[in-house]
C-alpha cells in the first residue's frame, strides 16, 4: 500500500496506477485525498478513515456504482474496480465532501 499525503478539499490531486494492483483513498480533515484517483481495470481501492474519530461514510452519486461504506470512524475498506468508467462518491455526512475514481 502506498502513503498519501494530506492535500486540501479544494485542490484536486490526481493519482495513476499501475496494470494492477492497489491504491489508497483516505478519508481525513473532512476531505479525500486524493479528490481524483485513476488506476488500471482490477485495482483494488481502499479507503482509510484517519479522520480522528468524526464519522464518514462513502456513497456513490452516478451511474456508474459500487457498494456503499457504511458510516465509520476508523478502519479500512476496500472495493475492486473491474469495469472502465467514472465513479463519482461522496460523504452524505459532510456536505462538499466528493471525489472519483476512473477506471480505464
Amino acid at each position: 500500500m502506498v502513503g498519501l499525503a494530506l492535500v486540501a478539499a479544494v485542490v484536486p490531486v490526481t493519482g495513476v496506477a499501475g496494470a494492477t494492483g492497489s491504491k489508497t483513498v483516505t478519508l481525513e480533515d473532512i476531505a479525500f485525498a486524493p479528490r481524483s484517483l485513476s488506476v488500471s481495470k482490477a485495482t483494488k481501492v481502499a479507503f482509510a478513515f484517519r479522520d480522528d474519530g468524526t464519522t464518514h461514510n462513502v456513497t456513490s452519486t452516478t451511474r456508474r456504482r459500487f457498494k456503499t461504506i457504511a458510516d465509520r470512524a476508523s478502519g479500512l475498506v476496500s472495493r475492486t474496480f473491474t469495469r472502465a468508467g467514472t465513479y463519482r462518491f461522496e460523504c452524505t455526512l459532510h456536505p462538499g465532501m466528493t471525489g472519483r475514481i476512473i477506471v480505464r
